[in-house]
């Protein structure tokens, strides 16, 4: 008698269902997406989000992620990001995150892992993060980073190190026809895209915060300036009931750049 031939049904089970699930949509504003394979969903609140899983928002469409480290991405209408990989340890931090944004506005938020573990890379450039919360935008060949609070190293594609720049409060960074250059904050993301960046979901302030790496980790940062002693000529009389601290700028069309 012949032997018939077996087949495990495991083999046709690899795809989307064998993915490891690596975080959740904490927001979703009109339409966004998931495609994993031929897999191809609506995402909503609550939304499990996969490793390789590629989301998109449409011309309204707005998303904001959570990750299982808690770190937070949240991406503006018409925006593109492969969720390459997300390695976790023991610990519940991870071992290597790796993104690939495609196009769009960005916001990103480390979570509890180490800055050093996160890479983002972009048609223009990559960045690798030294800080913790920044707003990218991908437009073609053309990006541009704008940082909150940190650092973010950012280098052409193909390019070699020493054309990266480094992104800081303060100070942007532009990558146009692969080359990389410093640009006044001021005349950054809130000047190119306010369309974009205006209406997008907040991160929220409570995330947990890293302890600050080494000076060593970051040569080229710098020291940041202290403030001016309290008995400075340059402050006035002291009061009693000291004012907020002025809120970041607002972008045109009332939205804020940053957190």
């Amino acid at each position: 008698m012949p032997k018939r031939l077996m087949i495990p049904l495991c083999l046709f089970c690899w795809g989307p269902a064998a993915a490891a699930e690596i975080g959740f949509a904490s927001s979703v504003d009109r339409s966004a997406t998931g495609e994993l394979g031929v897999e191809r969903r609506s995402l909503e609140r609550g939304s499990k989000v996969r490793s390789q899983e590629i989301l998109a928002t449409d011309a309204l469409g707005r998303l904001s992620l959570q990750f299982s480290d808690r770190t937070l991405l949240t991406m503006g209408p018409l925006s593109r990001v492969k969720l390459e990989r997300f390695v976790m340890k023991a610990d519940g931090t991870a071992r290597e995150v790796a993104l690939r944004a495609t196009q769009g506005a960005f916001r990103f938020a480390t979570g509890i892992s180490a800055s050093r573990v996160y890479r983002i890379e972009t048609p223009a450039g990559v960045m690798g993060v030294r800080g913790t919360r920044f707003t990218f935008e991908v437009r073609g060949a053309r990006l541009q980073v704008s940082v909150t609070e940190g650092a973010v190293q950012v280098c052409p594609t193909g390019a070699a190190p020493s054309a990266c720049r480094i992104a800081r409060p303060g100070n942007d960074v532009i990558v146009a026809n692969r080359r990389a250059s410093l640009a006044p904050a001021a005349s950054g993301l809130a000047r190119l895209a306010p369309p974009l960046l205006s209406p997008l979901v907040g991160i929220p302030r409570d995330i947990p915060r890293m302890e600050a790496l080494p000076r060593a980790n970051l040569p080229q940062l710098g020291q940041s300036p202290s403030l001016p002693p309290t008995n400075s000529p340059n402050f006035g009389p002291p009061s009693r009931g000291l004012p907020p601290a002025p809120g970041l700028p607002s972008l045109p069309g009332g939205g804020l750049l940053g957190r």
